[in-house]
């Protein structure tokens, strides 16, 4: 890592003279790719001119504007943060957004792009807020909580990877070796002492966005920005409407009884489906791949009954460690967590050797926008692809298996298991999901 580039000043802003912003924050650059984030101010919404509190160029408050309606806040409201009237995010509330526009290191006349940043808050984390975010644009998130962290990376308004930097071999998406060479360092297991991974996520921030967040850009200019939560179902593409309200049904009712007979048939659903991706993809009649990833769709079923059995204990568990001292971490069931690492770990090598088939790493950057090699069909005619997805769809099978045992983790879900089996099915998609929707609310009443 070069010196100075990978300054931690979110690790330990204490050493700038603050007082420092916690465990918990998350930080976002959105670069726009060729032009500005302009999509216009809607209809009759507020206006988008700097008023007298806001010391920034026309140009750049039009681009904080732009991202301030992304994330549900009014560009007209925004407020220059005065360091002399102390630590915004000190408030009994919600802590309002920081704002800021930075040029990036990799070019002169690179656009300019615009950061967020929150203190005890995860916004640009979730998957909603980074589809609007990178709308003609690529968006880079790193939130660091007190118990994980995640990395993720969207662009055009679809998320292409996301990942926890300490397990960064682990990774889950629509292109899951989106990042490339970035992750050389998190991939090498090289920890640095201060900071560990999410000192080197950093970097990968860095490195993909040309944007260094060290002591001059928090010494720099910021607006701050009150945020309403978007809702998860206004601006993610997904799955339709008819799949999405059986599957809401469901996971209530499986949340109720996560051992009665509708936890059950999900659970069947999901492997159900995620087979007929390998099917229809010739996975499950490869010699090579096959017999793997049906093992793993396989032992979903144990991982889940060990995991659902767990999951009491390790609730209590976080719950008393929070009324003992706040240092006390409940971590997941011992025997969950090595099963899953191991179930995780036989399809990793299965899950790269399909990327490397549909964009082989000596050919990757020569390959077009939406092609995994040059010359190759758009990814979704690719054949080689949707096989891609249908592993995918297996590992997302298997995270959403165990999450039950992590009281921490809710950031795998049976829409994230579909969405994959969607992509890997293609145009077989259609006829599948009127089976799927059928099917749900047949045996849900």
């Amino acid at each position: 890592m070069t010196q100075g580039q990978g300054d931690p000043v979110l690790l330990r802003p204490a050493a700038l003279g603050g007082a420092g912003i916690g465990d918990w924050f998350c930080v976002t650059v959105v670069r726009a790719h060729p032009d500005p984030l302009r999509d216009g101010a809607p209809a009759g919404g507020p206006a988008r001119t700097p008023g007298p509190v806001a010391p920034v160029a026309v140009e750049d408050f039009e681009r904080l504007a732009d991202v301030a309606a992304r994330i549900g806040a009014d560009p007209a409201a925004l407020v220059a943060w005065d360091r002399d009237l102390g630590r915004f995010w000190d408030a009994d509330d919600a802590a309002p957004v920081l704002l800021s526009v930075v040029v990036p290191d990799t070019a002169p006349d690179a656009v300019p792009a615009v950061v967020l940043l929150e203190v005890n808050g995860f916004e640009g984390s979730r998957p909603e807020v980074l589809a609007a975010l990178s709308r003609g644009a690529e968006v880079v998130s790193l939130f660091r909580g007190v118990h994980s962290s995640r990395l993720s990376y969207a662009v055009d308004g679809r998320l292409l990877v996301t990942l926890d930097p300490a397990e960064p071999h682990v990774r889950y998406g629509e292109r899951p070796d989106a990042l490339g060479d970035d992750l050389d360092e998190l991939l090498s297991g090289a920890l640095p002492l201060e900071g560990g991974a999410e000192m080197l996520a950093l970097d990968v921030v860095r490195r993909r966005t040309g944007v260094a967040l060290d002591a001059a850009w928090w010494q720099g200019t910021h607006l701050l920005a009150a945020v309403e939560p978007l809702d998860a179902d206004e601006s993610v593409p997904g799955l339709p409407d008819a799949v999405e309200a059986a599957l809401d049904e469901i996971g209530r009712q499986t949340a109720a009884d996560p051992t009665g007979p509708v936890a059950d048939l999900l659970l069947a659903t999901l492997q159900d489906a995620v087979r007929a991706a390998l099917h229809f993809t010739g996975l499950a009649e490869d010699d090579e791949h096959g017999p793997g990833l049906a093992q793993a769709v396989a032992e979903a079923r144990i991982l889940r009954r060990l995991a659902v059995e767990a999951r009491p204990a390790a609730f209590e568990a976080a719950q008393a460690a929070a009324v003992r001292s706040p240092d006390e971490v409940a971590e997941p069931d011992e025997t969950i967590r090595s099963e899953s690492i191991a179930a995780q770990q036989r399809v990793a090598g299965t899950v790269a050797a399909l990327w490397e088939a549909y964009s082989p790493g000596d050919v990757r950057q020569d390959a077009g926008p939406g092609r995994g090699r040059p010359g190759a069909p758009f990814q979704e005619e690719d054949p080689l692809w949707h096989r891609l997805q249908a592993g995918i769809a297996v590992t997302e099978l298997l995270a959403w298996a165990v999450a039950p045992a992590n009281p921490y983790d809710d950031a795998h879900s049976p829409a994230d298991v579909l969405l994959h089996v969607r992509f890997a099915l293609a145009d077989r998609w259609p006829a599948f999901e009127d089976a799927l929707a059928a099917h749900l609310e047949a045996h849900l009443g």
